[in-house]
Order: C-alpha cells, then structure tokens, then sequence
C-alpha cells in the first residue's frame, strides 16, 4: 500500500510547542533541521493516520501545556 505525507510539524524549542511547515529538509542520523529536536535521541515521529484520528477522539485529563492543572 502507498504511503502519503499528510502533515509536517516542527518542534521550535524544547518543550514548546509544535508548528505546521509546507516543507523540512531531513538529515539523515539527525532529524528535521531547524527543529528543536535535530540531533536528539526522537528525531522524527511518524503517526498513521488512522491512528491519530484515534487519538484524537479519545477523551484525555491532560490539560493542554500552560493550561490549568
């Protein structure tokens, strides 16, 4: 089955946020660069699909990053 890139997500600075990139340029052993990760130990994620939207419909009691405990 072919595979198809649906988003890119780039991390800005550790524990920060993440934000939508048109584009990335991969290195290989280093991972997305300009990312707040490259070099790091994760260096790129991939989720199906499938599985995110599963994620996603899920209910959570983690509060989003900054928001109230």
């Amino acid at each position: 089955m072919p595979a198809r890139l649906e988003r890119i997500w780039s991390k800005r600075a550790h524990r920060g946020p993440m934000d939508p990139v048109d584009a990335a340029t991969l290195v290989e052993g280093k991972g997305v660069e300009g990312s707040a990760s490259f070099g790091s130990y994760r260096q790129v994620t991939i989720i199906a699909l499938e599985r995110w939207l599963a994620m996603m419909a899920e209910p959570t009691s983690i509060p989003p990053r900054g928001g109230p405990i």
